[in-house]
């Protein structure tokens, strides 16, 4: 790479020529302020003992937002409360309703005073959600807000609660951030533990610090400041008033969204102020509430959310993995600035590439290289789900890296000068990322048609220089990322082999508002820091629009765009208004009749184009200004070139109402096509599944492991072997976050599901990616397992003999031995008088069987492909069974290995007895999985193709079965719910996700209510 200061140096020289001193002056001093982030202290209200009531605004007969909230007769702390929300200065309008529980009239008669809506309660000591139901009962609003009299709303809390109801898809839940007056953060969101337990994250931390300043999915809220749509809260039947602490009370509440199908959203910039705890205190950490019911609540809760709480972490490990358990991937974008979309095109791709990042479910991180936090900005990206890093709270993205980088799957470098500073970090320190380098333009072909305008060999210079870092950059990144067919055709060329896609502007489509006939005048926008804008506006001004007026001195030319240059700003005249940055560009793409695009040099494609087009408003553009858009000449843009050409095609546009709605109507479709978010989206995913791709051989054996809230030590040591013993591992990993300790995890990849998909659906999509990558051979292995060393080897040559020998082998599988008490397990074949049981000896090469368990399974992936994937509808048990009988149906067999042996423990728990003078093993499972066991046992007698000799064998073993765990071995009642469940559901052919058909019996209506889920209660 080249050197830094003579590279600056180089560009410096060149602004100073080409824009001017004021130009270089404004960009020096851009790179060198940088907008630290500043933390918004809080404000609190202080009211006099004889305050007089200030009435609340208007809300008028249909209020957006009832403000719930309940009052004991602490009448200060409620003055305080109210008096706060009316300073807030929120836009929404809402009702407050004040719930009096055993208060004086005289109480009521003063609130009142306020235009609020007050509820008295018939009966004394009410609950504290019978209270906020009471008040729910009587709201109008479209939304419910709960509040406590102890908080003081900061301005505009309201209008981020509800705005991320229209901005997130299925937004259920939102709660705010909570603070303590002295500043300190109370709450960013709560987060529930496998054992019942609840934390408040981040308590009395610094609440401005990243990680806590964003949009995302918590388990709950512990503090009241919570806003929910009014059907979905009367649907759901309101608050369980058996709860009497909001730790459980909420968490109950937004468990029973999410089984709707609903999201639970933390709002960071709704910030409210908690004045009635204790601010100065010890960090509570986990909810310690002083609640004489907190443990009555605990078990209530526990008992209604077993099976969920069981796919949750340990109490205290993996916060920052478990305070978004939700989030499948995450991508680390980093650009020279903050993006700033009001002012130029690229910070608009840039911004609208987050919004389907997220849409394909991944965390968004971003990072400006200078790590600037400029405001409005930041926290526009906050509000949205975006993780900003800045300064002081990150000192840079190395040492950033250097902490969170094992956690990225995507790294996404935004523009040449980012990418030259981070890409040697992101290689060394994201492992397991796609690193893409997102070129924006290449600023190589712009300077170079530059200097081929002006003939200036400095330019030409200049532009060899850029092109040496951009070629340099595209072969040290995985993929390159350019905005137009004509820079992929050219980077073919200039970089043969590079994986170059397309991903173009991305705009919203907002369409035509008004006719030809209800508009005038025409416009230009463009940010003047992009110095092809300048010329376009010179050469226009000099010598295209003189021409104009001459014909139309009526016509005014507008130039919108931030930072206009000293000879632009000179322009100014009555028929040429210089506007600089407008906040709201809106209008002029309404009013105005055509907009103009005259570069005469540059690279990619212009958002000015883009933006007009998506508005229905016409153009007339440059060859240059055109090239790559899909546009052609009066069908859905003009073009010229030359001045005179120029100035007759605006003219003819302006004057002919035909053309201009042809163009209109043309021009949209256009961006649909090509420049809208499905075609994006389209692009963005076909880069994202071949990102693993590779077309060099990488090895023959891959391992597939199948993660669910490992023992991560026990999973690091079981990578460890397979990396000793196979060419490549792919672990699938089916619950939160893991963090793999390795010392070269070169050959591992890492597929973060982010939900329970099941172990067939995991195996597969580790097959897909296995054969993706060529390998020739695929060994399963369960996150407890452990293979001995060289069993991977002799299963391999055992499969290899077979084949080559026309035994037609389907898998071969290891010996396996219990490693709770070294017990093996025989290999079997069924027979219609019995079942053989060959106990594995070392001399023998293999042993033909009906089937093997799926741990420790070896197999070809075009052998695997022959018989087919694992049957996902399974989802656990009998799946490697199945896939054996179905092997055996098309022609293969299954053989065991007893040369190689895997230690794996078969159930969750063993008891091992004598019966009739046999030993039988009887494996102690979850409730959960005896509904899965006795539902596809069901399923699989139904069918053809498995052997009528398992089927006669397993009936009676089905049956004993069903009796010792609902009559002997507990949970009985459980045990019985389960399985009857399950064979009800395998008999009807229901192979469902068993979270899946919890969630829809939870929805199901019965006369107008909503029937209970049964399993979770």
């Amino acid at each position: 790479m080249t050197n830094p200061i003579s590279r600056f140096s180089s560009r410096a020289i060149h602004v100073l020529r080409t824009e001017g001193l004021d130009v270089l002056v404004k960009k020096i001093r851009r790179r060198l302020r940088v907008q630290v982030f500043h933390p918004l202290p809080p404000t609190l209200i202080q009211l006099p003992v004889d305050y007089i009531p200030q009435p609340l605004p208007v809300c008028g007969q249909h209020p957006r937002a009832s403000l719930i909230i309940p009052c004991e007769g602490k009448l200060s702390q409620l003055h305080h409360c109210l008096a706060a929300i009316s300073a807030s200065g929120d836009k929404a309008p809402f009702e407050v309703i004040v719930v009096l529980n055993g208060s004086e009239e005289i109480l009521t008669q003063e609130l009142k005073s306020y235009g609020i809506h007050c509820v008295q309660s018939r009966e004394e000591n009410l609950r504290p959600f019978q209270s906020l139901n009471l008040g729910a009962a009587e709201a109008r609003g479209d939304f419910l807000v709960f509040l406590t009299s102890n908080i003081q709303v900061q301005s505009g809390w309201l209008d981020a609660l509800l705005d991320t109801f229209e901005g997130q898809q299925q937004a259920g839940l939102v709660g705010s951030r909570v603070i303590f007056p002295n500043g300190r953060q109370k709450e960013a969101g709560g987060i529930v533990f496998q054992d019942g337990s609840v934390w408040s994250y981040g308590q009395l931390d610094d609440p401005y610090q990243p990680e806590y300043s964003y949009l995302r999915e918590p388990d709950f809220f512990t503090e009241t400041s919570l806003a929910i749509e009014r059907t979905l809260f009367k649907r759901l039947g309101g608050f369980d008033i058996n709860y009497s602490s909001s730790c459980y009370g909420n968490a109950d509440l937004a468990f029973r969204i999410r089984v709707s199908g609903y999201r639970v959203y933390y709002q960071p910039w709704s910030r409210v102020i908690d004045c009635g705890s204790n601010s100065t205190g010890q960090d509570l950490g986990v909810c310690t509430h002083k609640i004489s019911g907190l443990d009555i609540d605990k078990h209530i809760f526990i008992d209604r959310w077993r099976e969920k709480l069981g796919t949750h972490g340990e109490c205290g490990k993996y916060i920052e993995q478990q305070k978004e358990r939700y989030v499948h991937q995450r991508a680390f974008v980093v650009d020279v600035y903050v993006p700033t979309p009001d002012r130029e095109s690229g910070s608009l791709r840039l911004v609208n590439l987050f919004t389907l990042l997220r849409e394909l479910g991944f965390k968004v991180t971003f990072a400006a290289t200078n790590l600037e936090a400029p405001e409005p900005y930041v926290a526009n990206l906050q509000r949205q789900g975006v993780e900003v890093i800045y300064q002081p709270y990150t000192k840079s993205i190395s040492r950033h890296l250097k902490s969170r980088g094992i956690d990225y799957d995507l790294v996404i470098l935004s523009r040449a000068d980012a990418a030259i500073k981070v890409i040697g970090p992101a290689r060394r320190l994201c492992p397991k990322a796609r690193l893409v380098f997102d070129t924006v333009d290449l600023h190589f072909l712009r300077e170079r048609r530059l200097a081929e305008l002006t003939g200036d060999p400095r330019t030409k210079s200049l532009a060899d220089r850029r092109r040496r870092e951009e070629l340099g950059l595209i072969s040290k990144a995985d993929a390159t990322l350019v905005v137009s067919a004509i820079e992929k055709e050219l980077l073919a060329q200039e970089a043969p082999g590079a994986d170059v896609r397309i991903l173009s502007n991305i705009h919203r489509l907002p369409g035509l508002r008004y006719g030809y006939a209800e508009r005038h005048d025409i416009f230009f926008i463009g940010s003047f820091s992009h110095p092809p804008n300048k010329d376009a506006v010179l050469w226009f001004s000099r010598e295209i629009l003189p021409l104009i007026l001459a014909q139309e001195p009526e016509v005014i030319f507008f130039v919108i765009g931030a930072d206009p240059p000293a000879e632009v700003r000179e322009l100014a005249s009555q028929s040429l208004r210089v506007l600089g940055h407008v906040p709201d560009v809106r209008p002029y793409f309404d009013g105005c009749r055509l907009s103009v695009a005259p570069l005469r040099y540059g690279a990619g494609v212009k958002g000015k184009i883009n933006q007009s087009l998506a508005h229905g408003l016409p153009v007339v553009g440059t060859s240059q200004a055109i090239e790559g858009m899909f546009l052609a000449d009066g069908h859905s843009v003009l073009l010229a070139n030359e001045p005179s050409e120029f100035a007759a095609a605006v003219l003819r546009l302006y004057r002919d109402p035909k053309l201009w709605e042809r163009l209109s109507s043309n021009g949209l479709a256009v961006m649909k096509e090509h420049f809208g978010f499905d075609s994006a989206r389209r692009a963005l995913v076909e880069l994202l599944e071949n990102h693993l791709d590779d077309s060099a051989t990488l090895g023959q054996i891959c391992a597939v492991i199948v993660a669910f809230h490992p023992d991560i030590d026990h999973l690091t040591v079981l990578v460890r072997e397979c990396l000793k013993q196979c060419d490549g591992v792919i672990l699938v990993n089916n619950s939160s976050h893991v963090a793999i300790k390795l010392q070269a995890p070169d050959r591992l990849r890492i597929i973060e599901v982010g939900a329970n998909i099941g172990l067939a659906a995991a195996q597969n999509m580790g097959v897909n990616l296995a054969s993706g990558l060529h390998f020739e051979y695929v060994i399963f292995f369960d996150q407890d397992s452990l293979p001995e060393p060289g069993s991977v080897a002799r299963l391999r040559a055992t499969f290899a003999h077979l084949e080559a020998s026309s035994a037609a082998p389907a898998a071969v599988g290891p010996c396996v031995v219990d490693s709770r008490d070294g017990v093996m397990t025989p290999f079997v074949r069924f027979h219609l008088w019995g079942v053989q049981h060959f106990l594995p000896y070392p001399f023998q090469p293999w042993i033909q069987c009906d089937f093997l368990i799926a741990s420790g399974i070896l197999t070809s992936i075009p052998r695997f492909k022959a018989i087919g994937n694992w049957e996902e509808a399974l989802f656990i048990d009998n799946v490697d069974m199945e896939w054996s009988f179905r092997a055996r149906s098309q022609g293969f067999r299954c053989f065991g290995v007893p040369t190689a042996r895997l230690y794996h423990p078969l159930g969750d728990r063993l008891i091992r007895i004598r019966l009739f003078h046999r030993n039988l093993t009887i494996y102690l499972h979850a409730s959960s999985r005896q509904y899965y066991m006795m539902r596809n046992r069901i399923a699989l007698y139904r069918r053809g193709y498995i052997p009528l000799a398992w089927k006669t064998q397993d009936i009676p073993r089905a049956l004993l079965k069903f009796f010792m765990f609902s009559l002997i071995l507990g949970p009985r009642w459980k045990n019985l719910q389960s399985m009857l469940r399950g064979a009800a559901d395998g008999w009807h052919g229901q192979l469902s996700n068993l979270q899946d058909l919890d969630t829809q019996t939870a929805v199901t209506k019965t006369n107008g209510q909503s029937r209970p889920n049964r399993f979770n209660q």
